[in-house]
C-alpha cells in the first residue's frame, strides 16, 4: 500500500498537536522514542527584540530569565523591567508611537524598546543567540568526553538500547538505564548479522538482507527508529569520543 504524506509546509502544525500527543503516548512503550523525536523536531530558540512567543507553550508573549542573574540576556530583561517600573506611563513598545519616523529636519528618530535603541536590542539578541549556540556545543562536548570516560570501565558489557537515529553510516542508540548515547556502525552490523546492510531512505532504516555466499542465512531484518536492540560496548573512538556498540 503506497500512502503519500503531505509536505511539512502543507501542514499547518499548532502546539495543540504535540501536547495531545504527549497526552495518547503518555505511559506507552513508544513515549520515549516519540518524545524523543518531538524534541527533535523543535527549532532551537533564539533571542529577538520582537516578540514572537513561545511556539512549544503556545504564549503569545513570552521571556525567560534565570535567577540569579547569570546571563547578559537575564541582565537585559532586568534593566527593561526597571525602566518599565521607572516609567508607567510610557508607550509600549509595539504602539506606533514608539516606532522610527522622521523629524522636521530630515534626520530620522531611532526607535527605543525601553532603555535601548532597536537597533542594539537586535545586535544584543543575535549575539545572545550565538553565544548559546556556543555554549551548547562546549556542553555536549564535554557531555560527550565524560560519557566516553565513564564507559572505557565498561567495555565489553551488554545492554538493552533504543535506536534514536538511522543514517547511512549506522544507527545511534540510547542505553535503557544509564542513557548513554552510541553508534552501531553498519560495517560491524554487516559483521554481526552476516548479511548485507542498506539504508532504506523512505523510511530511515536500515535493512539487513541476506545474500548469497554470507556467513549466514536467515530473513531480511530491519532496524528502525524505536526499535530494541541488545548491544555490547566495544571501543571508543578517540577522535569524536563516541561509544562505539555492535549487536547482539
Amino acid at each position: 500500500m503506497n500512502v503519500t504524506v503531505p509536505a511539512s509546509e502543507e501542514v499547518d502544525i499548532r502546539p495543540q498537536h504535540y501536547q495531545r500527543l504527549a497526552e495518547k503516548i503518555a505511559g506507552k512503550p513508544e513515549e520515549r522514542i516519540l518524545s524523543y523525536l518531538m524534541l527533535r523536531s523543535l527549532k532551537q530558540a533564539r533571542y529577538a527584540a520582537d516578540v514572537l512567543g513561545h511556539f512549544a507553550l503556545a504564549a503569545d508573549e513570552y521571556t525567560h530569565f534565570t535567577s540569579p542573574i547569570r546571563r547578559y540576556p537575564d541582565l537585559i530583561v532586568h534593566r527593561a523591567l526597571k525602566w518599565a517600573l521607572e516609567n508607567p506611563t510610557a508607550a509600549p513598545p509595539h504602539t506606533p508611537a514608539v516606532a522610527a519616523h522622521t523629524r522636521k529636519d530630515g534626520e530620522p528618530i531611532r526607535a527605543t524598546i525601553g532603555p535601548y535603541r532597536r537597533v542594539e536590542l537586535e545586535e544584543i539578541a543575535s549575539e545572545s543567540s550565538e553565544a548559546e549556540r556556543r555554549a551548547d556545543s562546549a556542553e555536549r562536548e564535554l557531555m560527550e568526553w565524560k560519557t566516553a570516560q565513564f564507559m572505557e570501565g565498561h567495555l565489553g558489557e551488554e545492554f538493552e538500547a533504543l535506536i534514536v537515529s538511522v543514517q547511512k553510516f549506522g544507527f545511534f542508540v540510547e542505553l535503557m538505564e544509564i542513557f548513554v548515547e552510541g553508534l552501531v556502525s553498519i560495517d560491524r552490523l554487516e559483521e554481526t548479522t552476516g548479511q548485507r546492510c542498506v539504508f532504506r531512505e523512505r523510511d530511515h532504516s536500515i535493512v539487513a538482507e541476506p545474500h548469497r555466499g554470507g556467513r549466514r542465512g536467515g530473513a531480511q531484518r530491519v532496524f528502525g527508529l524505536g526499535d530494541r536492540v541488545r548491544v555490547r560496548a566495544e571501543r571508543i573512538d578517540p577522535f569524536r569520543h563516541r561509544v562505539e556498540f555492535s549487536l547482539i
